[in-house]
Parts: C-alpha cells; structure tokens; sequence
C-alpha cells in the first residue's frame, strides 16, 4: 500500500468517525448476521423493531399515542399505521425529535408529486447510503 493511499484511507476513515457517520459496526454486523438461523434473525429483527418503537412513542409527538411501545412477533408489524407523504407533510413538526450538529435536511426529488423535507441524522444518512 502506497503511502498517499494509506493517508487517504485514514483521513476518510476519520473523517467519518468525526461525521459520526462510520459504518463498520454496520457492515460487521451484517457479515454475522448472514448466517444466523431464521429463529435468530426473527429475534434480532424483533428487538430491533422495539427499540426503534419505543424510541418513535416517546421522543415523538405524532407517534406517542399512535403506536405500541413494543412487539413480541413480527406479524404484529401490520398493526402499525402506515404514513402516506400527505400525513408527513401535514404533520412535520410532530415527527421530529430535535434537530442535532449531525442532522440534515433531505428533499425528495417529487417524483409523485411536491417533494417531502426529512430531517435525517448520520446514522441514518449512512445506513441508507453504504447499506442498500
């Protein structure tokens, strides 16, 4: 490895971590999480779900009355109420929970019609970016 790319690859890596946008724990848990058995997998995704549920009902307004705090299987799921971009738009203030150093607005293109405003944190940024 050359030394420019060595440089290169830590100043990326930092400047990452300082964005608070590092994805590796992400990409290592994926890399496990491909051979777990579908019982695992349910259980993870399950607890996943509850922590994001439980987070939704209590730092969120439009959600607190609207949602359980938590599931016990994943055919629950369709219990929950959907968000149509009309809601989301109608509702915005009543979905954020408040605005950080590492949060951004994030537009849509408006392909269905007017374009929705998001404000999305790094970890989301990240996810959406390096996970799909």
């Amino acid at each position: 490895m050359s030394f420019n790319h060595f440089l290169f690859k830590n100043i990326f890596y930092l400047t990452l971590k300082l964005r608070r946008e590092w994805f590796i724990p992400y990409l290592i848990e994926l890399e496990k999480s491909q051979y777990w058995t579908s019982k695992e997998l349910e259980q993870h995704q399950i607890a996943r779900v509850n922590r994001l549920l439980a987070h939704a009902k209590m730092n969120t307004a439009y959600y607190r009355d609207r949602i359980p705090s938590s599931i016990s299987s994943l055919s629950e799921l369709t219990k929950l109420p959907l968000l149509d971009k009309e809601e989301i738009r109608n509702n915005v203030n009543s979905f954020m929970w408040r605005k950080g150093l590492h949060q951004r607005l994030k537009t849509s293109g408006g392909s269905t019609g007017a374009p929705v405003t998001l404000l999305k944190d790094s970890v989301g940024t990240v996810s959406y970016t390096h996970l799909r």
